[in-house]
């Protein structure tokens, strides 16, 4: 799996949202404590320590970075949490089919069908298991060519708004259950701390996120991008839809 930016941590994550909104999407996900929770690109472990130490989770933390790896399995001793958490380098090779009752992606996925990965993270989560995820989204009236063209290279995929993203999630195998937008100034205030580190980064990686800065920062106007924070349920197959609502 790759990420974007795959070294660039922003408040320990490597997707926008501030402490609130990451503690919002847990509490979508209706974590419940001492249920297994898989959390893929564990960062720093800013999301770890909101998962079991908060959450009161049991947590498979999976990182690709090995100094990440060993500074996360240095927190997990230091905080206490190694009858809480696993930290895990690597992907999702060998991990148990049906083994947890969320999984929270904490990265981007690897370029390509959404729908396709979020398949694969099916396979791992329980009967009415609970995927979490947050995702470059198209946002407002319209999004314009540049920023419609980078976010589609990144995602492997055209870039989408929060619902029809939700029902590619959708046609995987889930019912989608919430979603949530993160706002304008949530988004500067990730570009800009993002800003502070691209000066002493991996010269491919920083020309990434430079040029994602770029396009925030230069659009007139909202420039019809941001990222949604998406909850949705593992659905069976023959499972009947929701009852429909109804006003009033």
């Amino acid at each position: 799996m790759s990420s974007f930016p795959p070294a660039l941590l922003v408040e320990g994550r490597r997707v926008p949202g501030s402490l609130e909104a990451l503690r919002r999407l847990v509490r979508a996900l209706d974590v419940q404590p001492g249920e297994r929770v898989l959390l893929l690109g564990a960062g720093d472990g800013t999301s770890l320590r909101v998962l079991a130490r908060d959450a009161g989770a049991n947590v498979t933390a999976v990182e690709w970075d090995p100094k990440l790896v060993a500074a996360l399995e240095a927190r997990v001793r230091d905080e206490a949490l190694s009858g809480r958490v696993t930290v895990r380098q690597g992907d999702v090779a060998g991990l148990p089919s049906q083994g947890f009752e969320s999984v929270l992606v904490d990265t981007l996925p690897p370029p390509g069908s959404i729908t396709e990965f979020a398949a694969k993270l099916r396979e791992l989560l329980v009967v009415n298991g609970r995927l979490g995820i947050t995702l470059p989204v198209a946002v407002g009236l319209s999004t314009q060519e540049p920023v419609q063209t980078f976010w589609s290279h990144e995602l492997g995929m055209p870039l989408q708004r929060p619902t029809a993203t939700l029902g590619l999630i959708e046609k995987a195998g889930y019912e989608p259950q919430w979603a949530e937008s993160l706002s304008d100034e949530l988004m500067a205030e990730y570009y800009r701390l993002l800003d502070e580190q691209v000066q002493t980064a991996d010269p491919a990686v920083a020309e990434r996120a430079k040029k994602a800065i770029e396009l925030f920062r230069t659009g007139p106007g909202r420039t019809g991008a941001s990222h949604a924070m998406l909850v949705a349920r593992r659905r069976e197959p023959g499972e009947k839809p929701p009852p429909a609502r109804t006003a009033g």
